[in-house]
């Protein structure tokens, strides 16, 4: 939905009153738990959050499991902003048990795990993914903190990607 795209790239711009209206656009050309999805993120950004979370919980499944791993993804990041950490562990779980490999969820469980002091669950969890930059990070922070002898060569692979980037002028990295 170009309409969808819109909302994101002004939540992103932090141009929360025009992502608001772009969401409500969504009502009658999308399904309404895809909109009131759109709306939720929107109010959970915006000083809304226990309205927000209670909202995306009422708000039926959202259909595709891609939509349904999005729906968890939010909920999860939603309870955990709000610290009730077990909801967010069991909407993380719902998430991760869609099935679809997901490196935004992989990332957003990842940072929930380490803020929650469990570094041994994000070496495992991100076993086998060196291969992407931002889940490389939390392999090498949660290595270190669980004192795993693969965190030095997780750090220097890092390292040498990022002096690469640099080198070719690509400062993406840096975000």
């Amino acid at each position: 939905e170009p309409v969808a795209w819109r909302a994101a790239i002004r939540m992103v711009q932090a141009q929360y009153a025009e992502a608001r209206a772009e969401c409500e656009k969504l009502t009658g050309i999308a399904s309404a738990s895809f909109a009131a999805g759109c709306t939720t993120y929107v109010q959970a950004s915006t000083g809304q959050l226990e309205e927000a979370y209670a909202a995306l919980q009422r708000a039926s499944a959202l259909g595709s499991p891609e939509l349904a791993l999005w729906q968890s993804t939010r909920l999860a990041e939603m309870a955990a902003r709000l610290q009730r950490w077990d909801e967010a562990e069991q909407h993380y779980r719902a998430a991760l048990a869609q099935g679809i490999t997901d490196q935004f969820l992989l990332a957003s469980y990842a940072d929930f795990l380490l803020h929650r002091g469990r570094p041994a669950e994000v070496v495992k969890l991100l076993a086998g993914w060196e291969r992407s930059d931002v889940l490389l990070l939390r392999l090498a922070i949660a290595g270190r903190s669980a004192g795993d002898g693969r965190a030095a060569d997780w750090a220097q692979q890092l390292k040498a990607r990022f002096q690469a980037a640099e080198q070719r002028g690509d400062r993406l990295h840096e975000q």
